[in-house]
């Protein structure tokens, strides 16, 4: 009977001990969970703390105060001031990136009003597309239902076409502006606009002038050549003034000078000033070729140098300039080159 005693009083033991520890257990979770509880209200604290000091530049008074509270607030709790750490940086980060998006809705905003020529393009365009993909829903509802018919099938074939060509010339106008704009300033972004243009519209003569105008600009002398020559191609579209340009640039001199002849007698141009270069070029190879006729005069009183006479004659006459090259090579051979270097 006592050995039975004994153990029932062991196994109530057991259980009260059993007992007091869960409770213990209990409690020390509960206080945990309290803990964080307080954590958290501490960190919301903090951050409306941090909200409030960015108004310390209207309040000088305030922010030493608040500034000491902050400093112990962190040395008292090492996390909330890592996640207050963090908080502020994703807070700069966002300020950035808006100030950046402002700037750059700017910069649009500027090409986009100082383009006064093309303020009613992107209107134009999106009104155009629209209208396109109207067309074409109903024409898709027309061969669903399956009334086929040729002729409206020929009109959308028409007014598509009609509505590349719009919009390629609108392309075109859009870079050829902006290349006249930047014309002045840099000839690095000309050349790509007037290239821009001349992809939308090959056969714009203007920009193949101009594009060839500026290649002689920059030195290179080759491609600018081709430019002109490909420019007179386009005799039929383009102005009498700037024809004779290209045909100067290329230097195919007989045609030039009877073309200039024409402009000239009927000055029907809109291009004054091209005119009078052109003028000022035919006055200046006029008067080279009188000051050398007058030299041949002279040189006519000395019987002795009459052989020399026929070879001076064809340098002063502008259409057989090519043959210099043997005239100097027999005035090499006479030793007659020194004593008349005007020939030069």
């Amino acid at each position: 009977m006592e050995s039975s005693l004994l153990k029932s009083d062991m196994i109530k033991f057991i259980k009260k001990s059993k007992y007091n520890e869960d409770l213990r257990i209990n409690k020390q979770k509960l206080e945990g969970s309290l803990v964080d509880k307080i954590n958290h209200k501490l960190m919301k604290k903090e951050r409306l703390k941090m909200c409030e000091t960015d108004s310390i530049d209207q309040k000088p008074q305030q922010s030493v105060k608040q500034r000491i509270q902050i400093r112990l607030s962190i040395q008292q709790n090492g996390k909330i001031s890592s996640e207050i750490c963090k908080t502020t940086i994703i807070k700069i980060n966002k300020i950035y990136h808006q100030v950046q998006a402002k700037e750059i809705r700017a910069k649009c905003h500027q090409i986009n009003y100082n383009d006064q020529y093309n303020q009613n393009e992107p209107k134009q365009l999106h009104n155009y597309l629209n209208m396109i993909k109207r067309i074409r829903k109903h024409f898709t509802q027309i061969k669903t239902e399956g009334q086929q018919n040729k002729k409206l099938n020929q009109l959308f074939q028409m007014f598509h076409s009609k509505q590349n060509m719009k919009n390629n010339h609108m392309i075109k106008t859009f870079w050829y502006n902006r290349g006249i704009k930047y014309i002045k300033d840099n000839f690095v972004t000309v050349l790509r606009c007037f290239k821009e243009a001349l992809i939308a519209n090959p056969l714009e003569s203007k920009a193949i002038q101009l594009v060839a105008r500026i290649y002689e600009k920059i030195g290179k002398n080759m491609t600018a050549k081709s430019g002109f020559s490909s420019f007179i191609i386009f005799r039929y579209k383009s102005n009498q003034i700037c024809y004779t340009l290209c045909l100067y640039k290329t230097e195919s001199s007989k045609i030039l000078w009877q073309f200039l002849d024409l402009i000239i007698f009927n000055d029907n141009s809109k291009d004054r000033s091209l005119l009078v270069y052109f003028k000022g070029i035919k006055v200046q190879k006029e008067f080279l070729i009188q000051k050398k006729l007058q030299k041949i005069k002279n040189l006519l009183k000395n019987p002795q140098e009459l052989q020399i006479i026929v070879f001076i004659f064809i340098l002063c006459w502008p259409y057989y300039l090519d043959k210099k090259i043997i005239v100097y090579e027999l005035m090499e051979q006479q030793h007659l080159k020194k004593k008349y270097s005007f020939i030069q």
